[in-house]
């Protein structure tokens, strides 16, 4: 992942600012029901797979269960946001 969309720069960047600030990471929503969210809002849908790619490219990460509704940013998505901010 290459680009980042407002949305997921924005999560990102004050996941890592919270952490920096406060210490401690901050879990980011993700969707816990699985791929289907039809009877879901579109927005939320769409939020939800955002978040699933960021899952996927390894900035963001569930830690102990696939299937938790949180995540929390990774080391990789740590460097790819201090990297896409110093630019």
């Amino acid at each position: 992942m290459k680009k980042l969309v407002k949305i997921q720069r924005e999560i990102l960047e004050n996941a890592v600012a919270s952490e920096a600030k406060n210490g401690v990471r901050k879990p980011i929503h993700v969707s816990n029901f699985g791929t289907d969210l039809s009877g879901f809002s579109k927005s939320y849908a769409t939020y939800c797979a955002k978040m699933e790619q960021l899952v996927e490219a390894g900035f963001i990460s569930r830690n102990i269960y696939p299937s938790d509704g949180y995540a929390y940013v990774t080391l990789a998505g740590e460097n790819f946001i201090n990297s896409y901010s110093n630019q």
